[in-house]
């Protein structure tokens, strides 16, 4: 039996798009579209989001910074503390921001997404100084919706992070569509 054309209008192509870019789950995309699995991932590797092999792209699951406020208090602190890391040979990207805020970090996971990690209390209880806390980011398509959020905030790393968006999307051309 042959492939079926895929199903989807030109509407909800758009509104696919829209979930993957607010974090939605797979799951909760394939009901709401009525689709199954193998057509949601279908539209997905057709629009350059998910791609088998070296190339290989998961959909975002970051949540859009919803006022500008808060996308220039996260560029401030990304500015300062922040750290990006694209390693294009394994297609893997991750942003850390280092602080001793344990509320800092949990404001990030609630506003941002990721995750956060306390880094080696004992040893630094021992040096007299404040547990270290880290949150982190992982994913090119995380990584580059993150940059492209804050990118008109950043200052002090504004052409590394214009550099980035730049290097990642001319790998995956398709990510100017998330």
């Amino acid at each position: 039996m042959g492939r079926g054309r895929l199903k989807l209008d030109e509407k909800q192509i758009n509104k696919l798009v829209e979930m993957v870019k607010r974090g939605v789950k797979a799951e909760d995309i394939e009901k709401e579209l009525g689709i199954s699995h193998y057509t949601l991932y279908a539209y997905l590797r057709r629009l350059g989001i998910y791609r088998k092999g070296k190339r290989y792209l998961k959909p975002p699951n970051i949540k859009v910074i919803d006022s500008e406020a808060k996308k220039g208090y996260i560029a401030g602190i990304f500015d300062g503390e922040g750290t990006i890391h694209v390693d294009l040979k394994r297609g893997k990207a991750q942003i850390t921001i280092y602080n001793s805020s344990e509320e800092l970090m949990k404001w990030l996971m609630d506003n941002v997404g990721g995750s956060t990690y306390r880094i080696r209390e004992e040893e630094y209880k021992k040096l007299g100084y404040k547990p270290s806390y880290h949150w982190q980011l992982h994913r090119i398509t995380n990584v580059y919706l993150f940059l492209k959020q804050i990118y008109p905030y950043v200052i002090v790393k504004k052409q590394k992070v214009k550099e980035i968006i730049e290097l990642l999307e001319k790998t995956y051309p398709k990510l100017r569509y998330l």
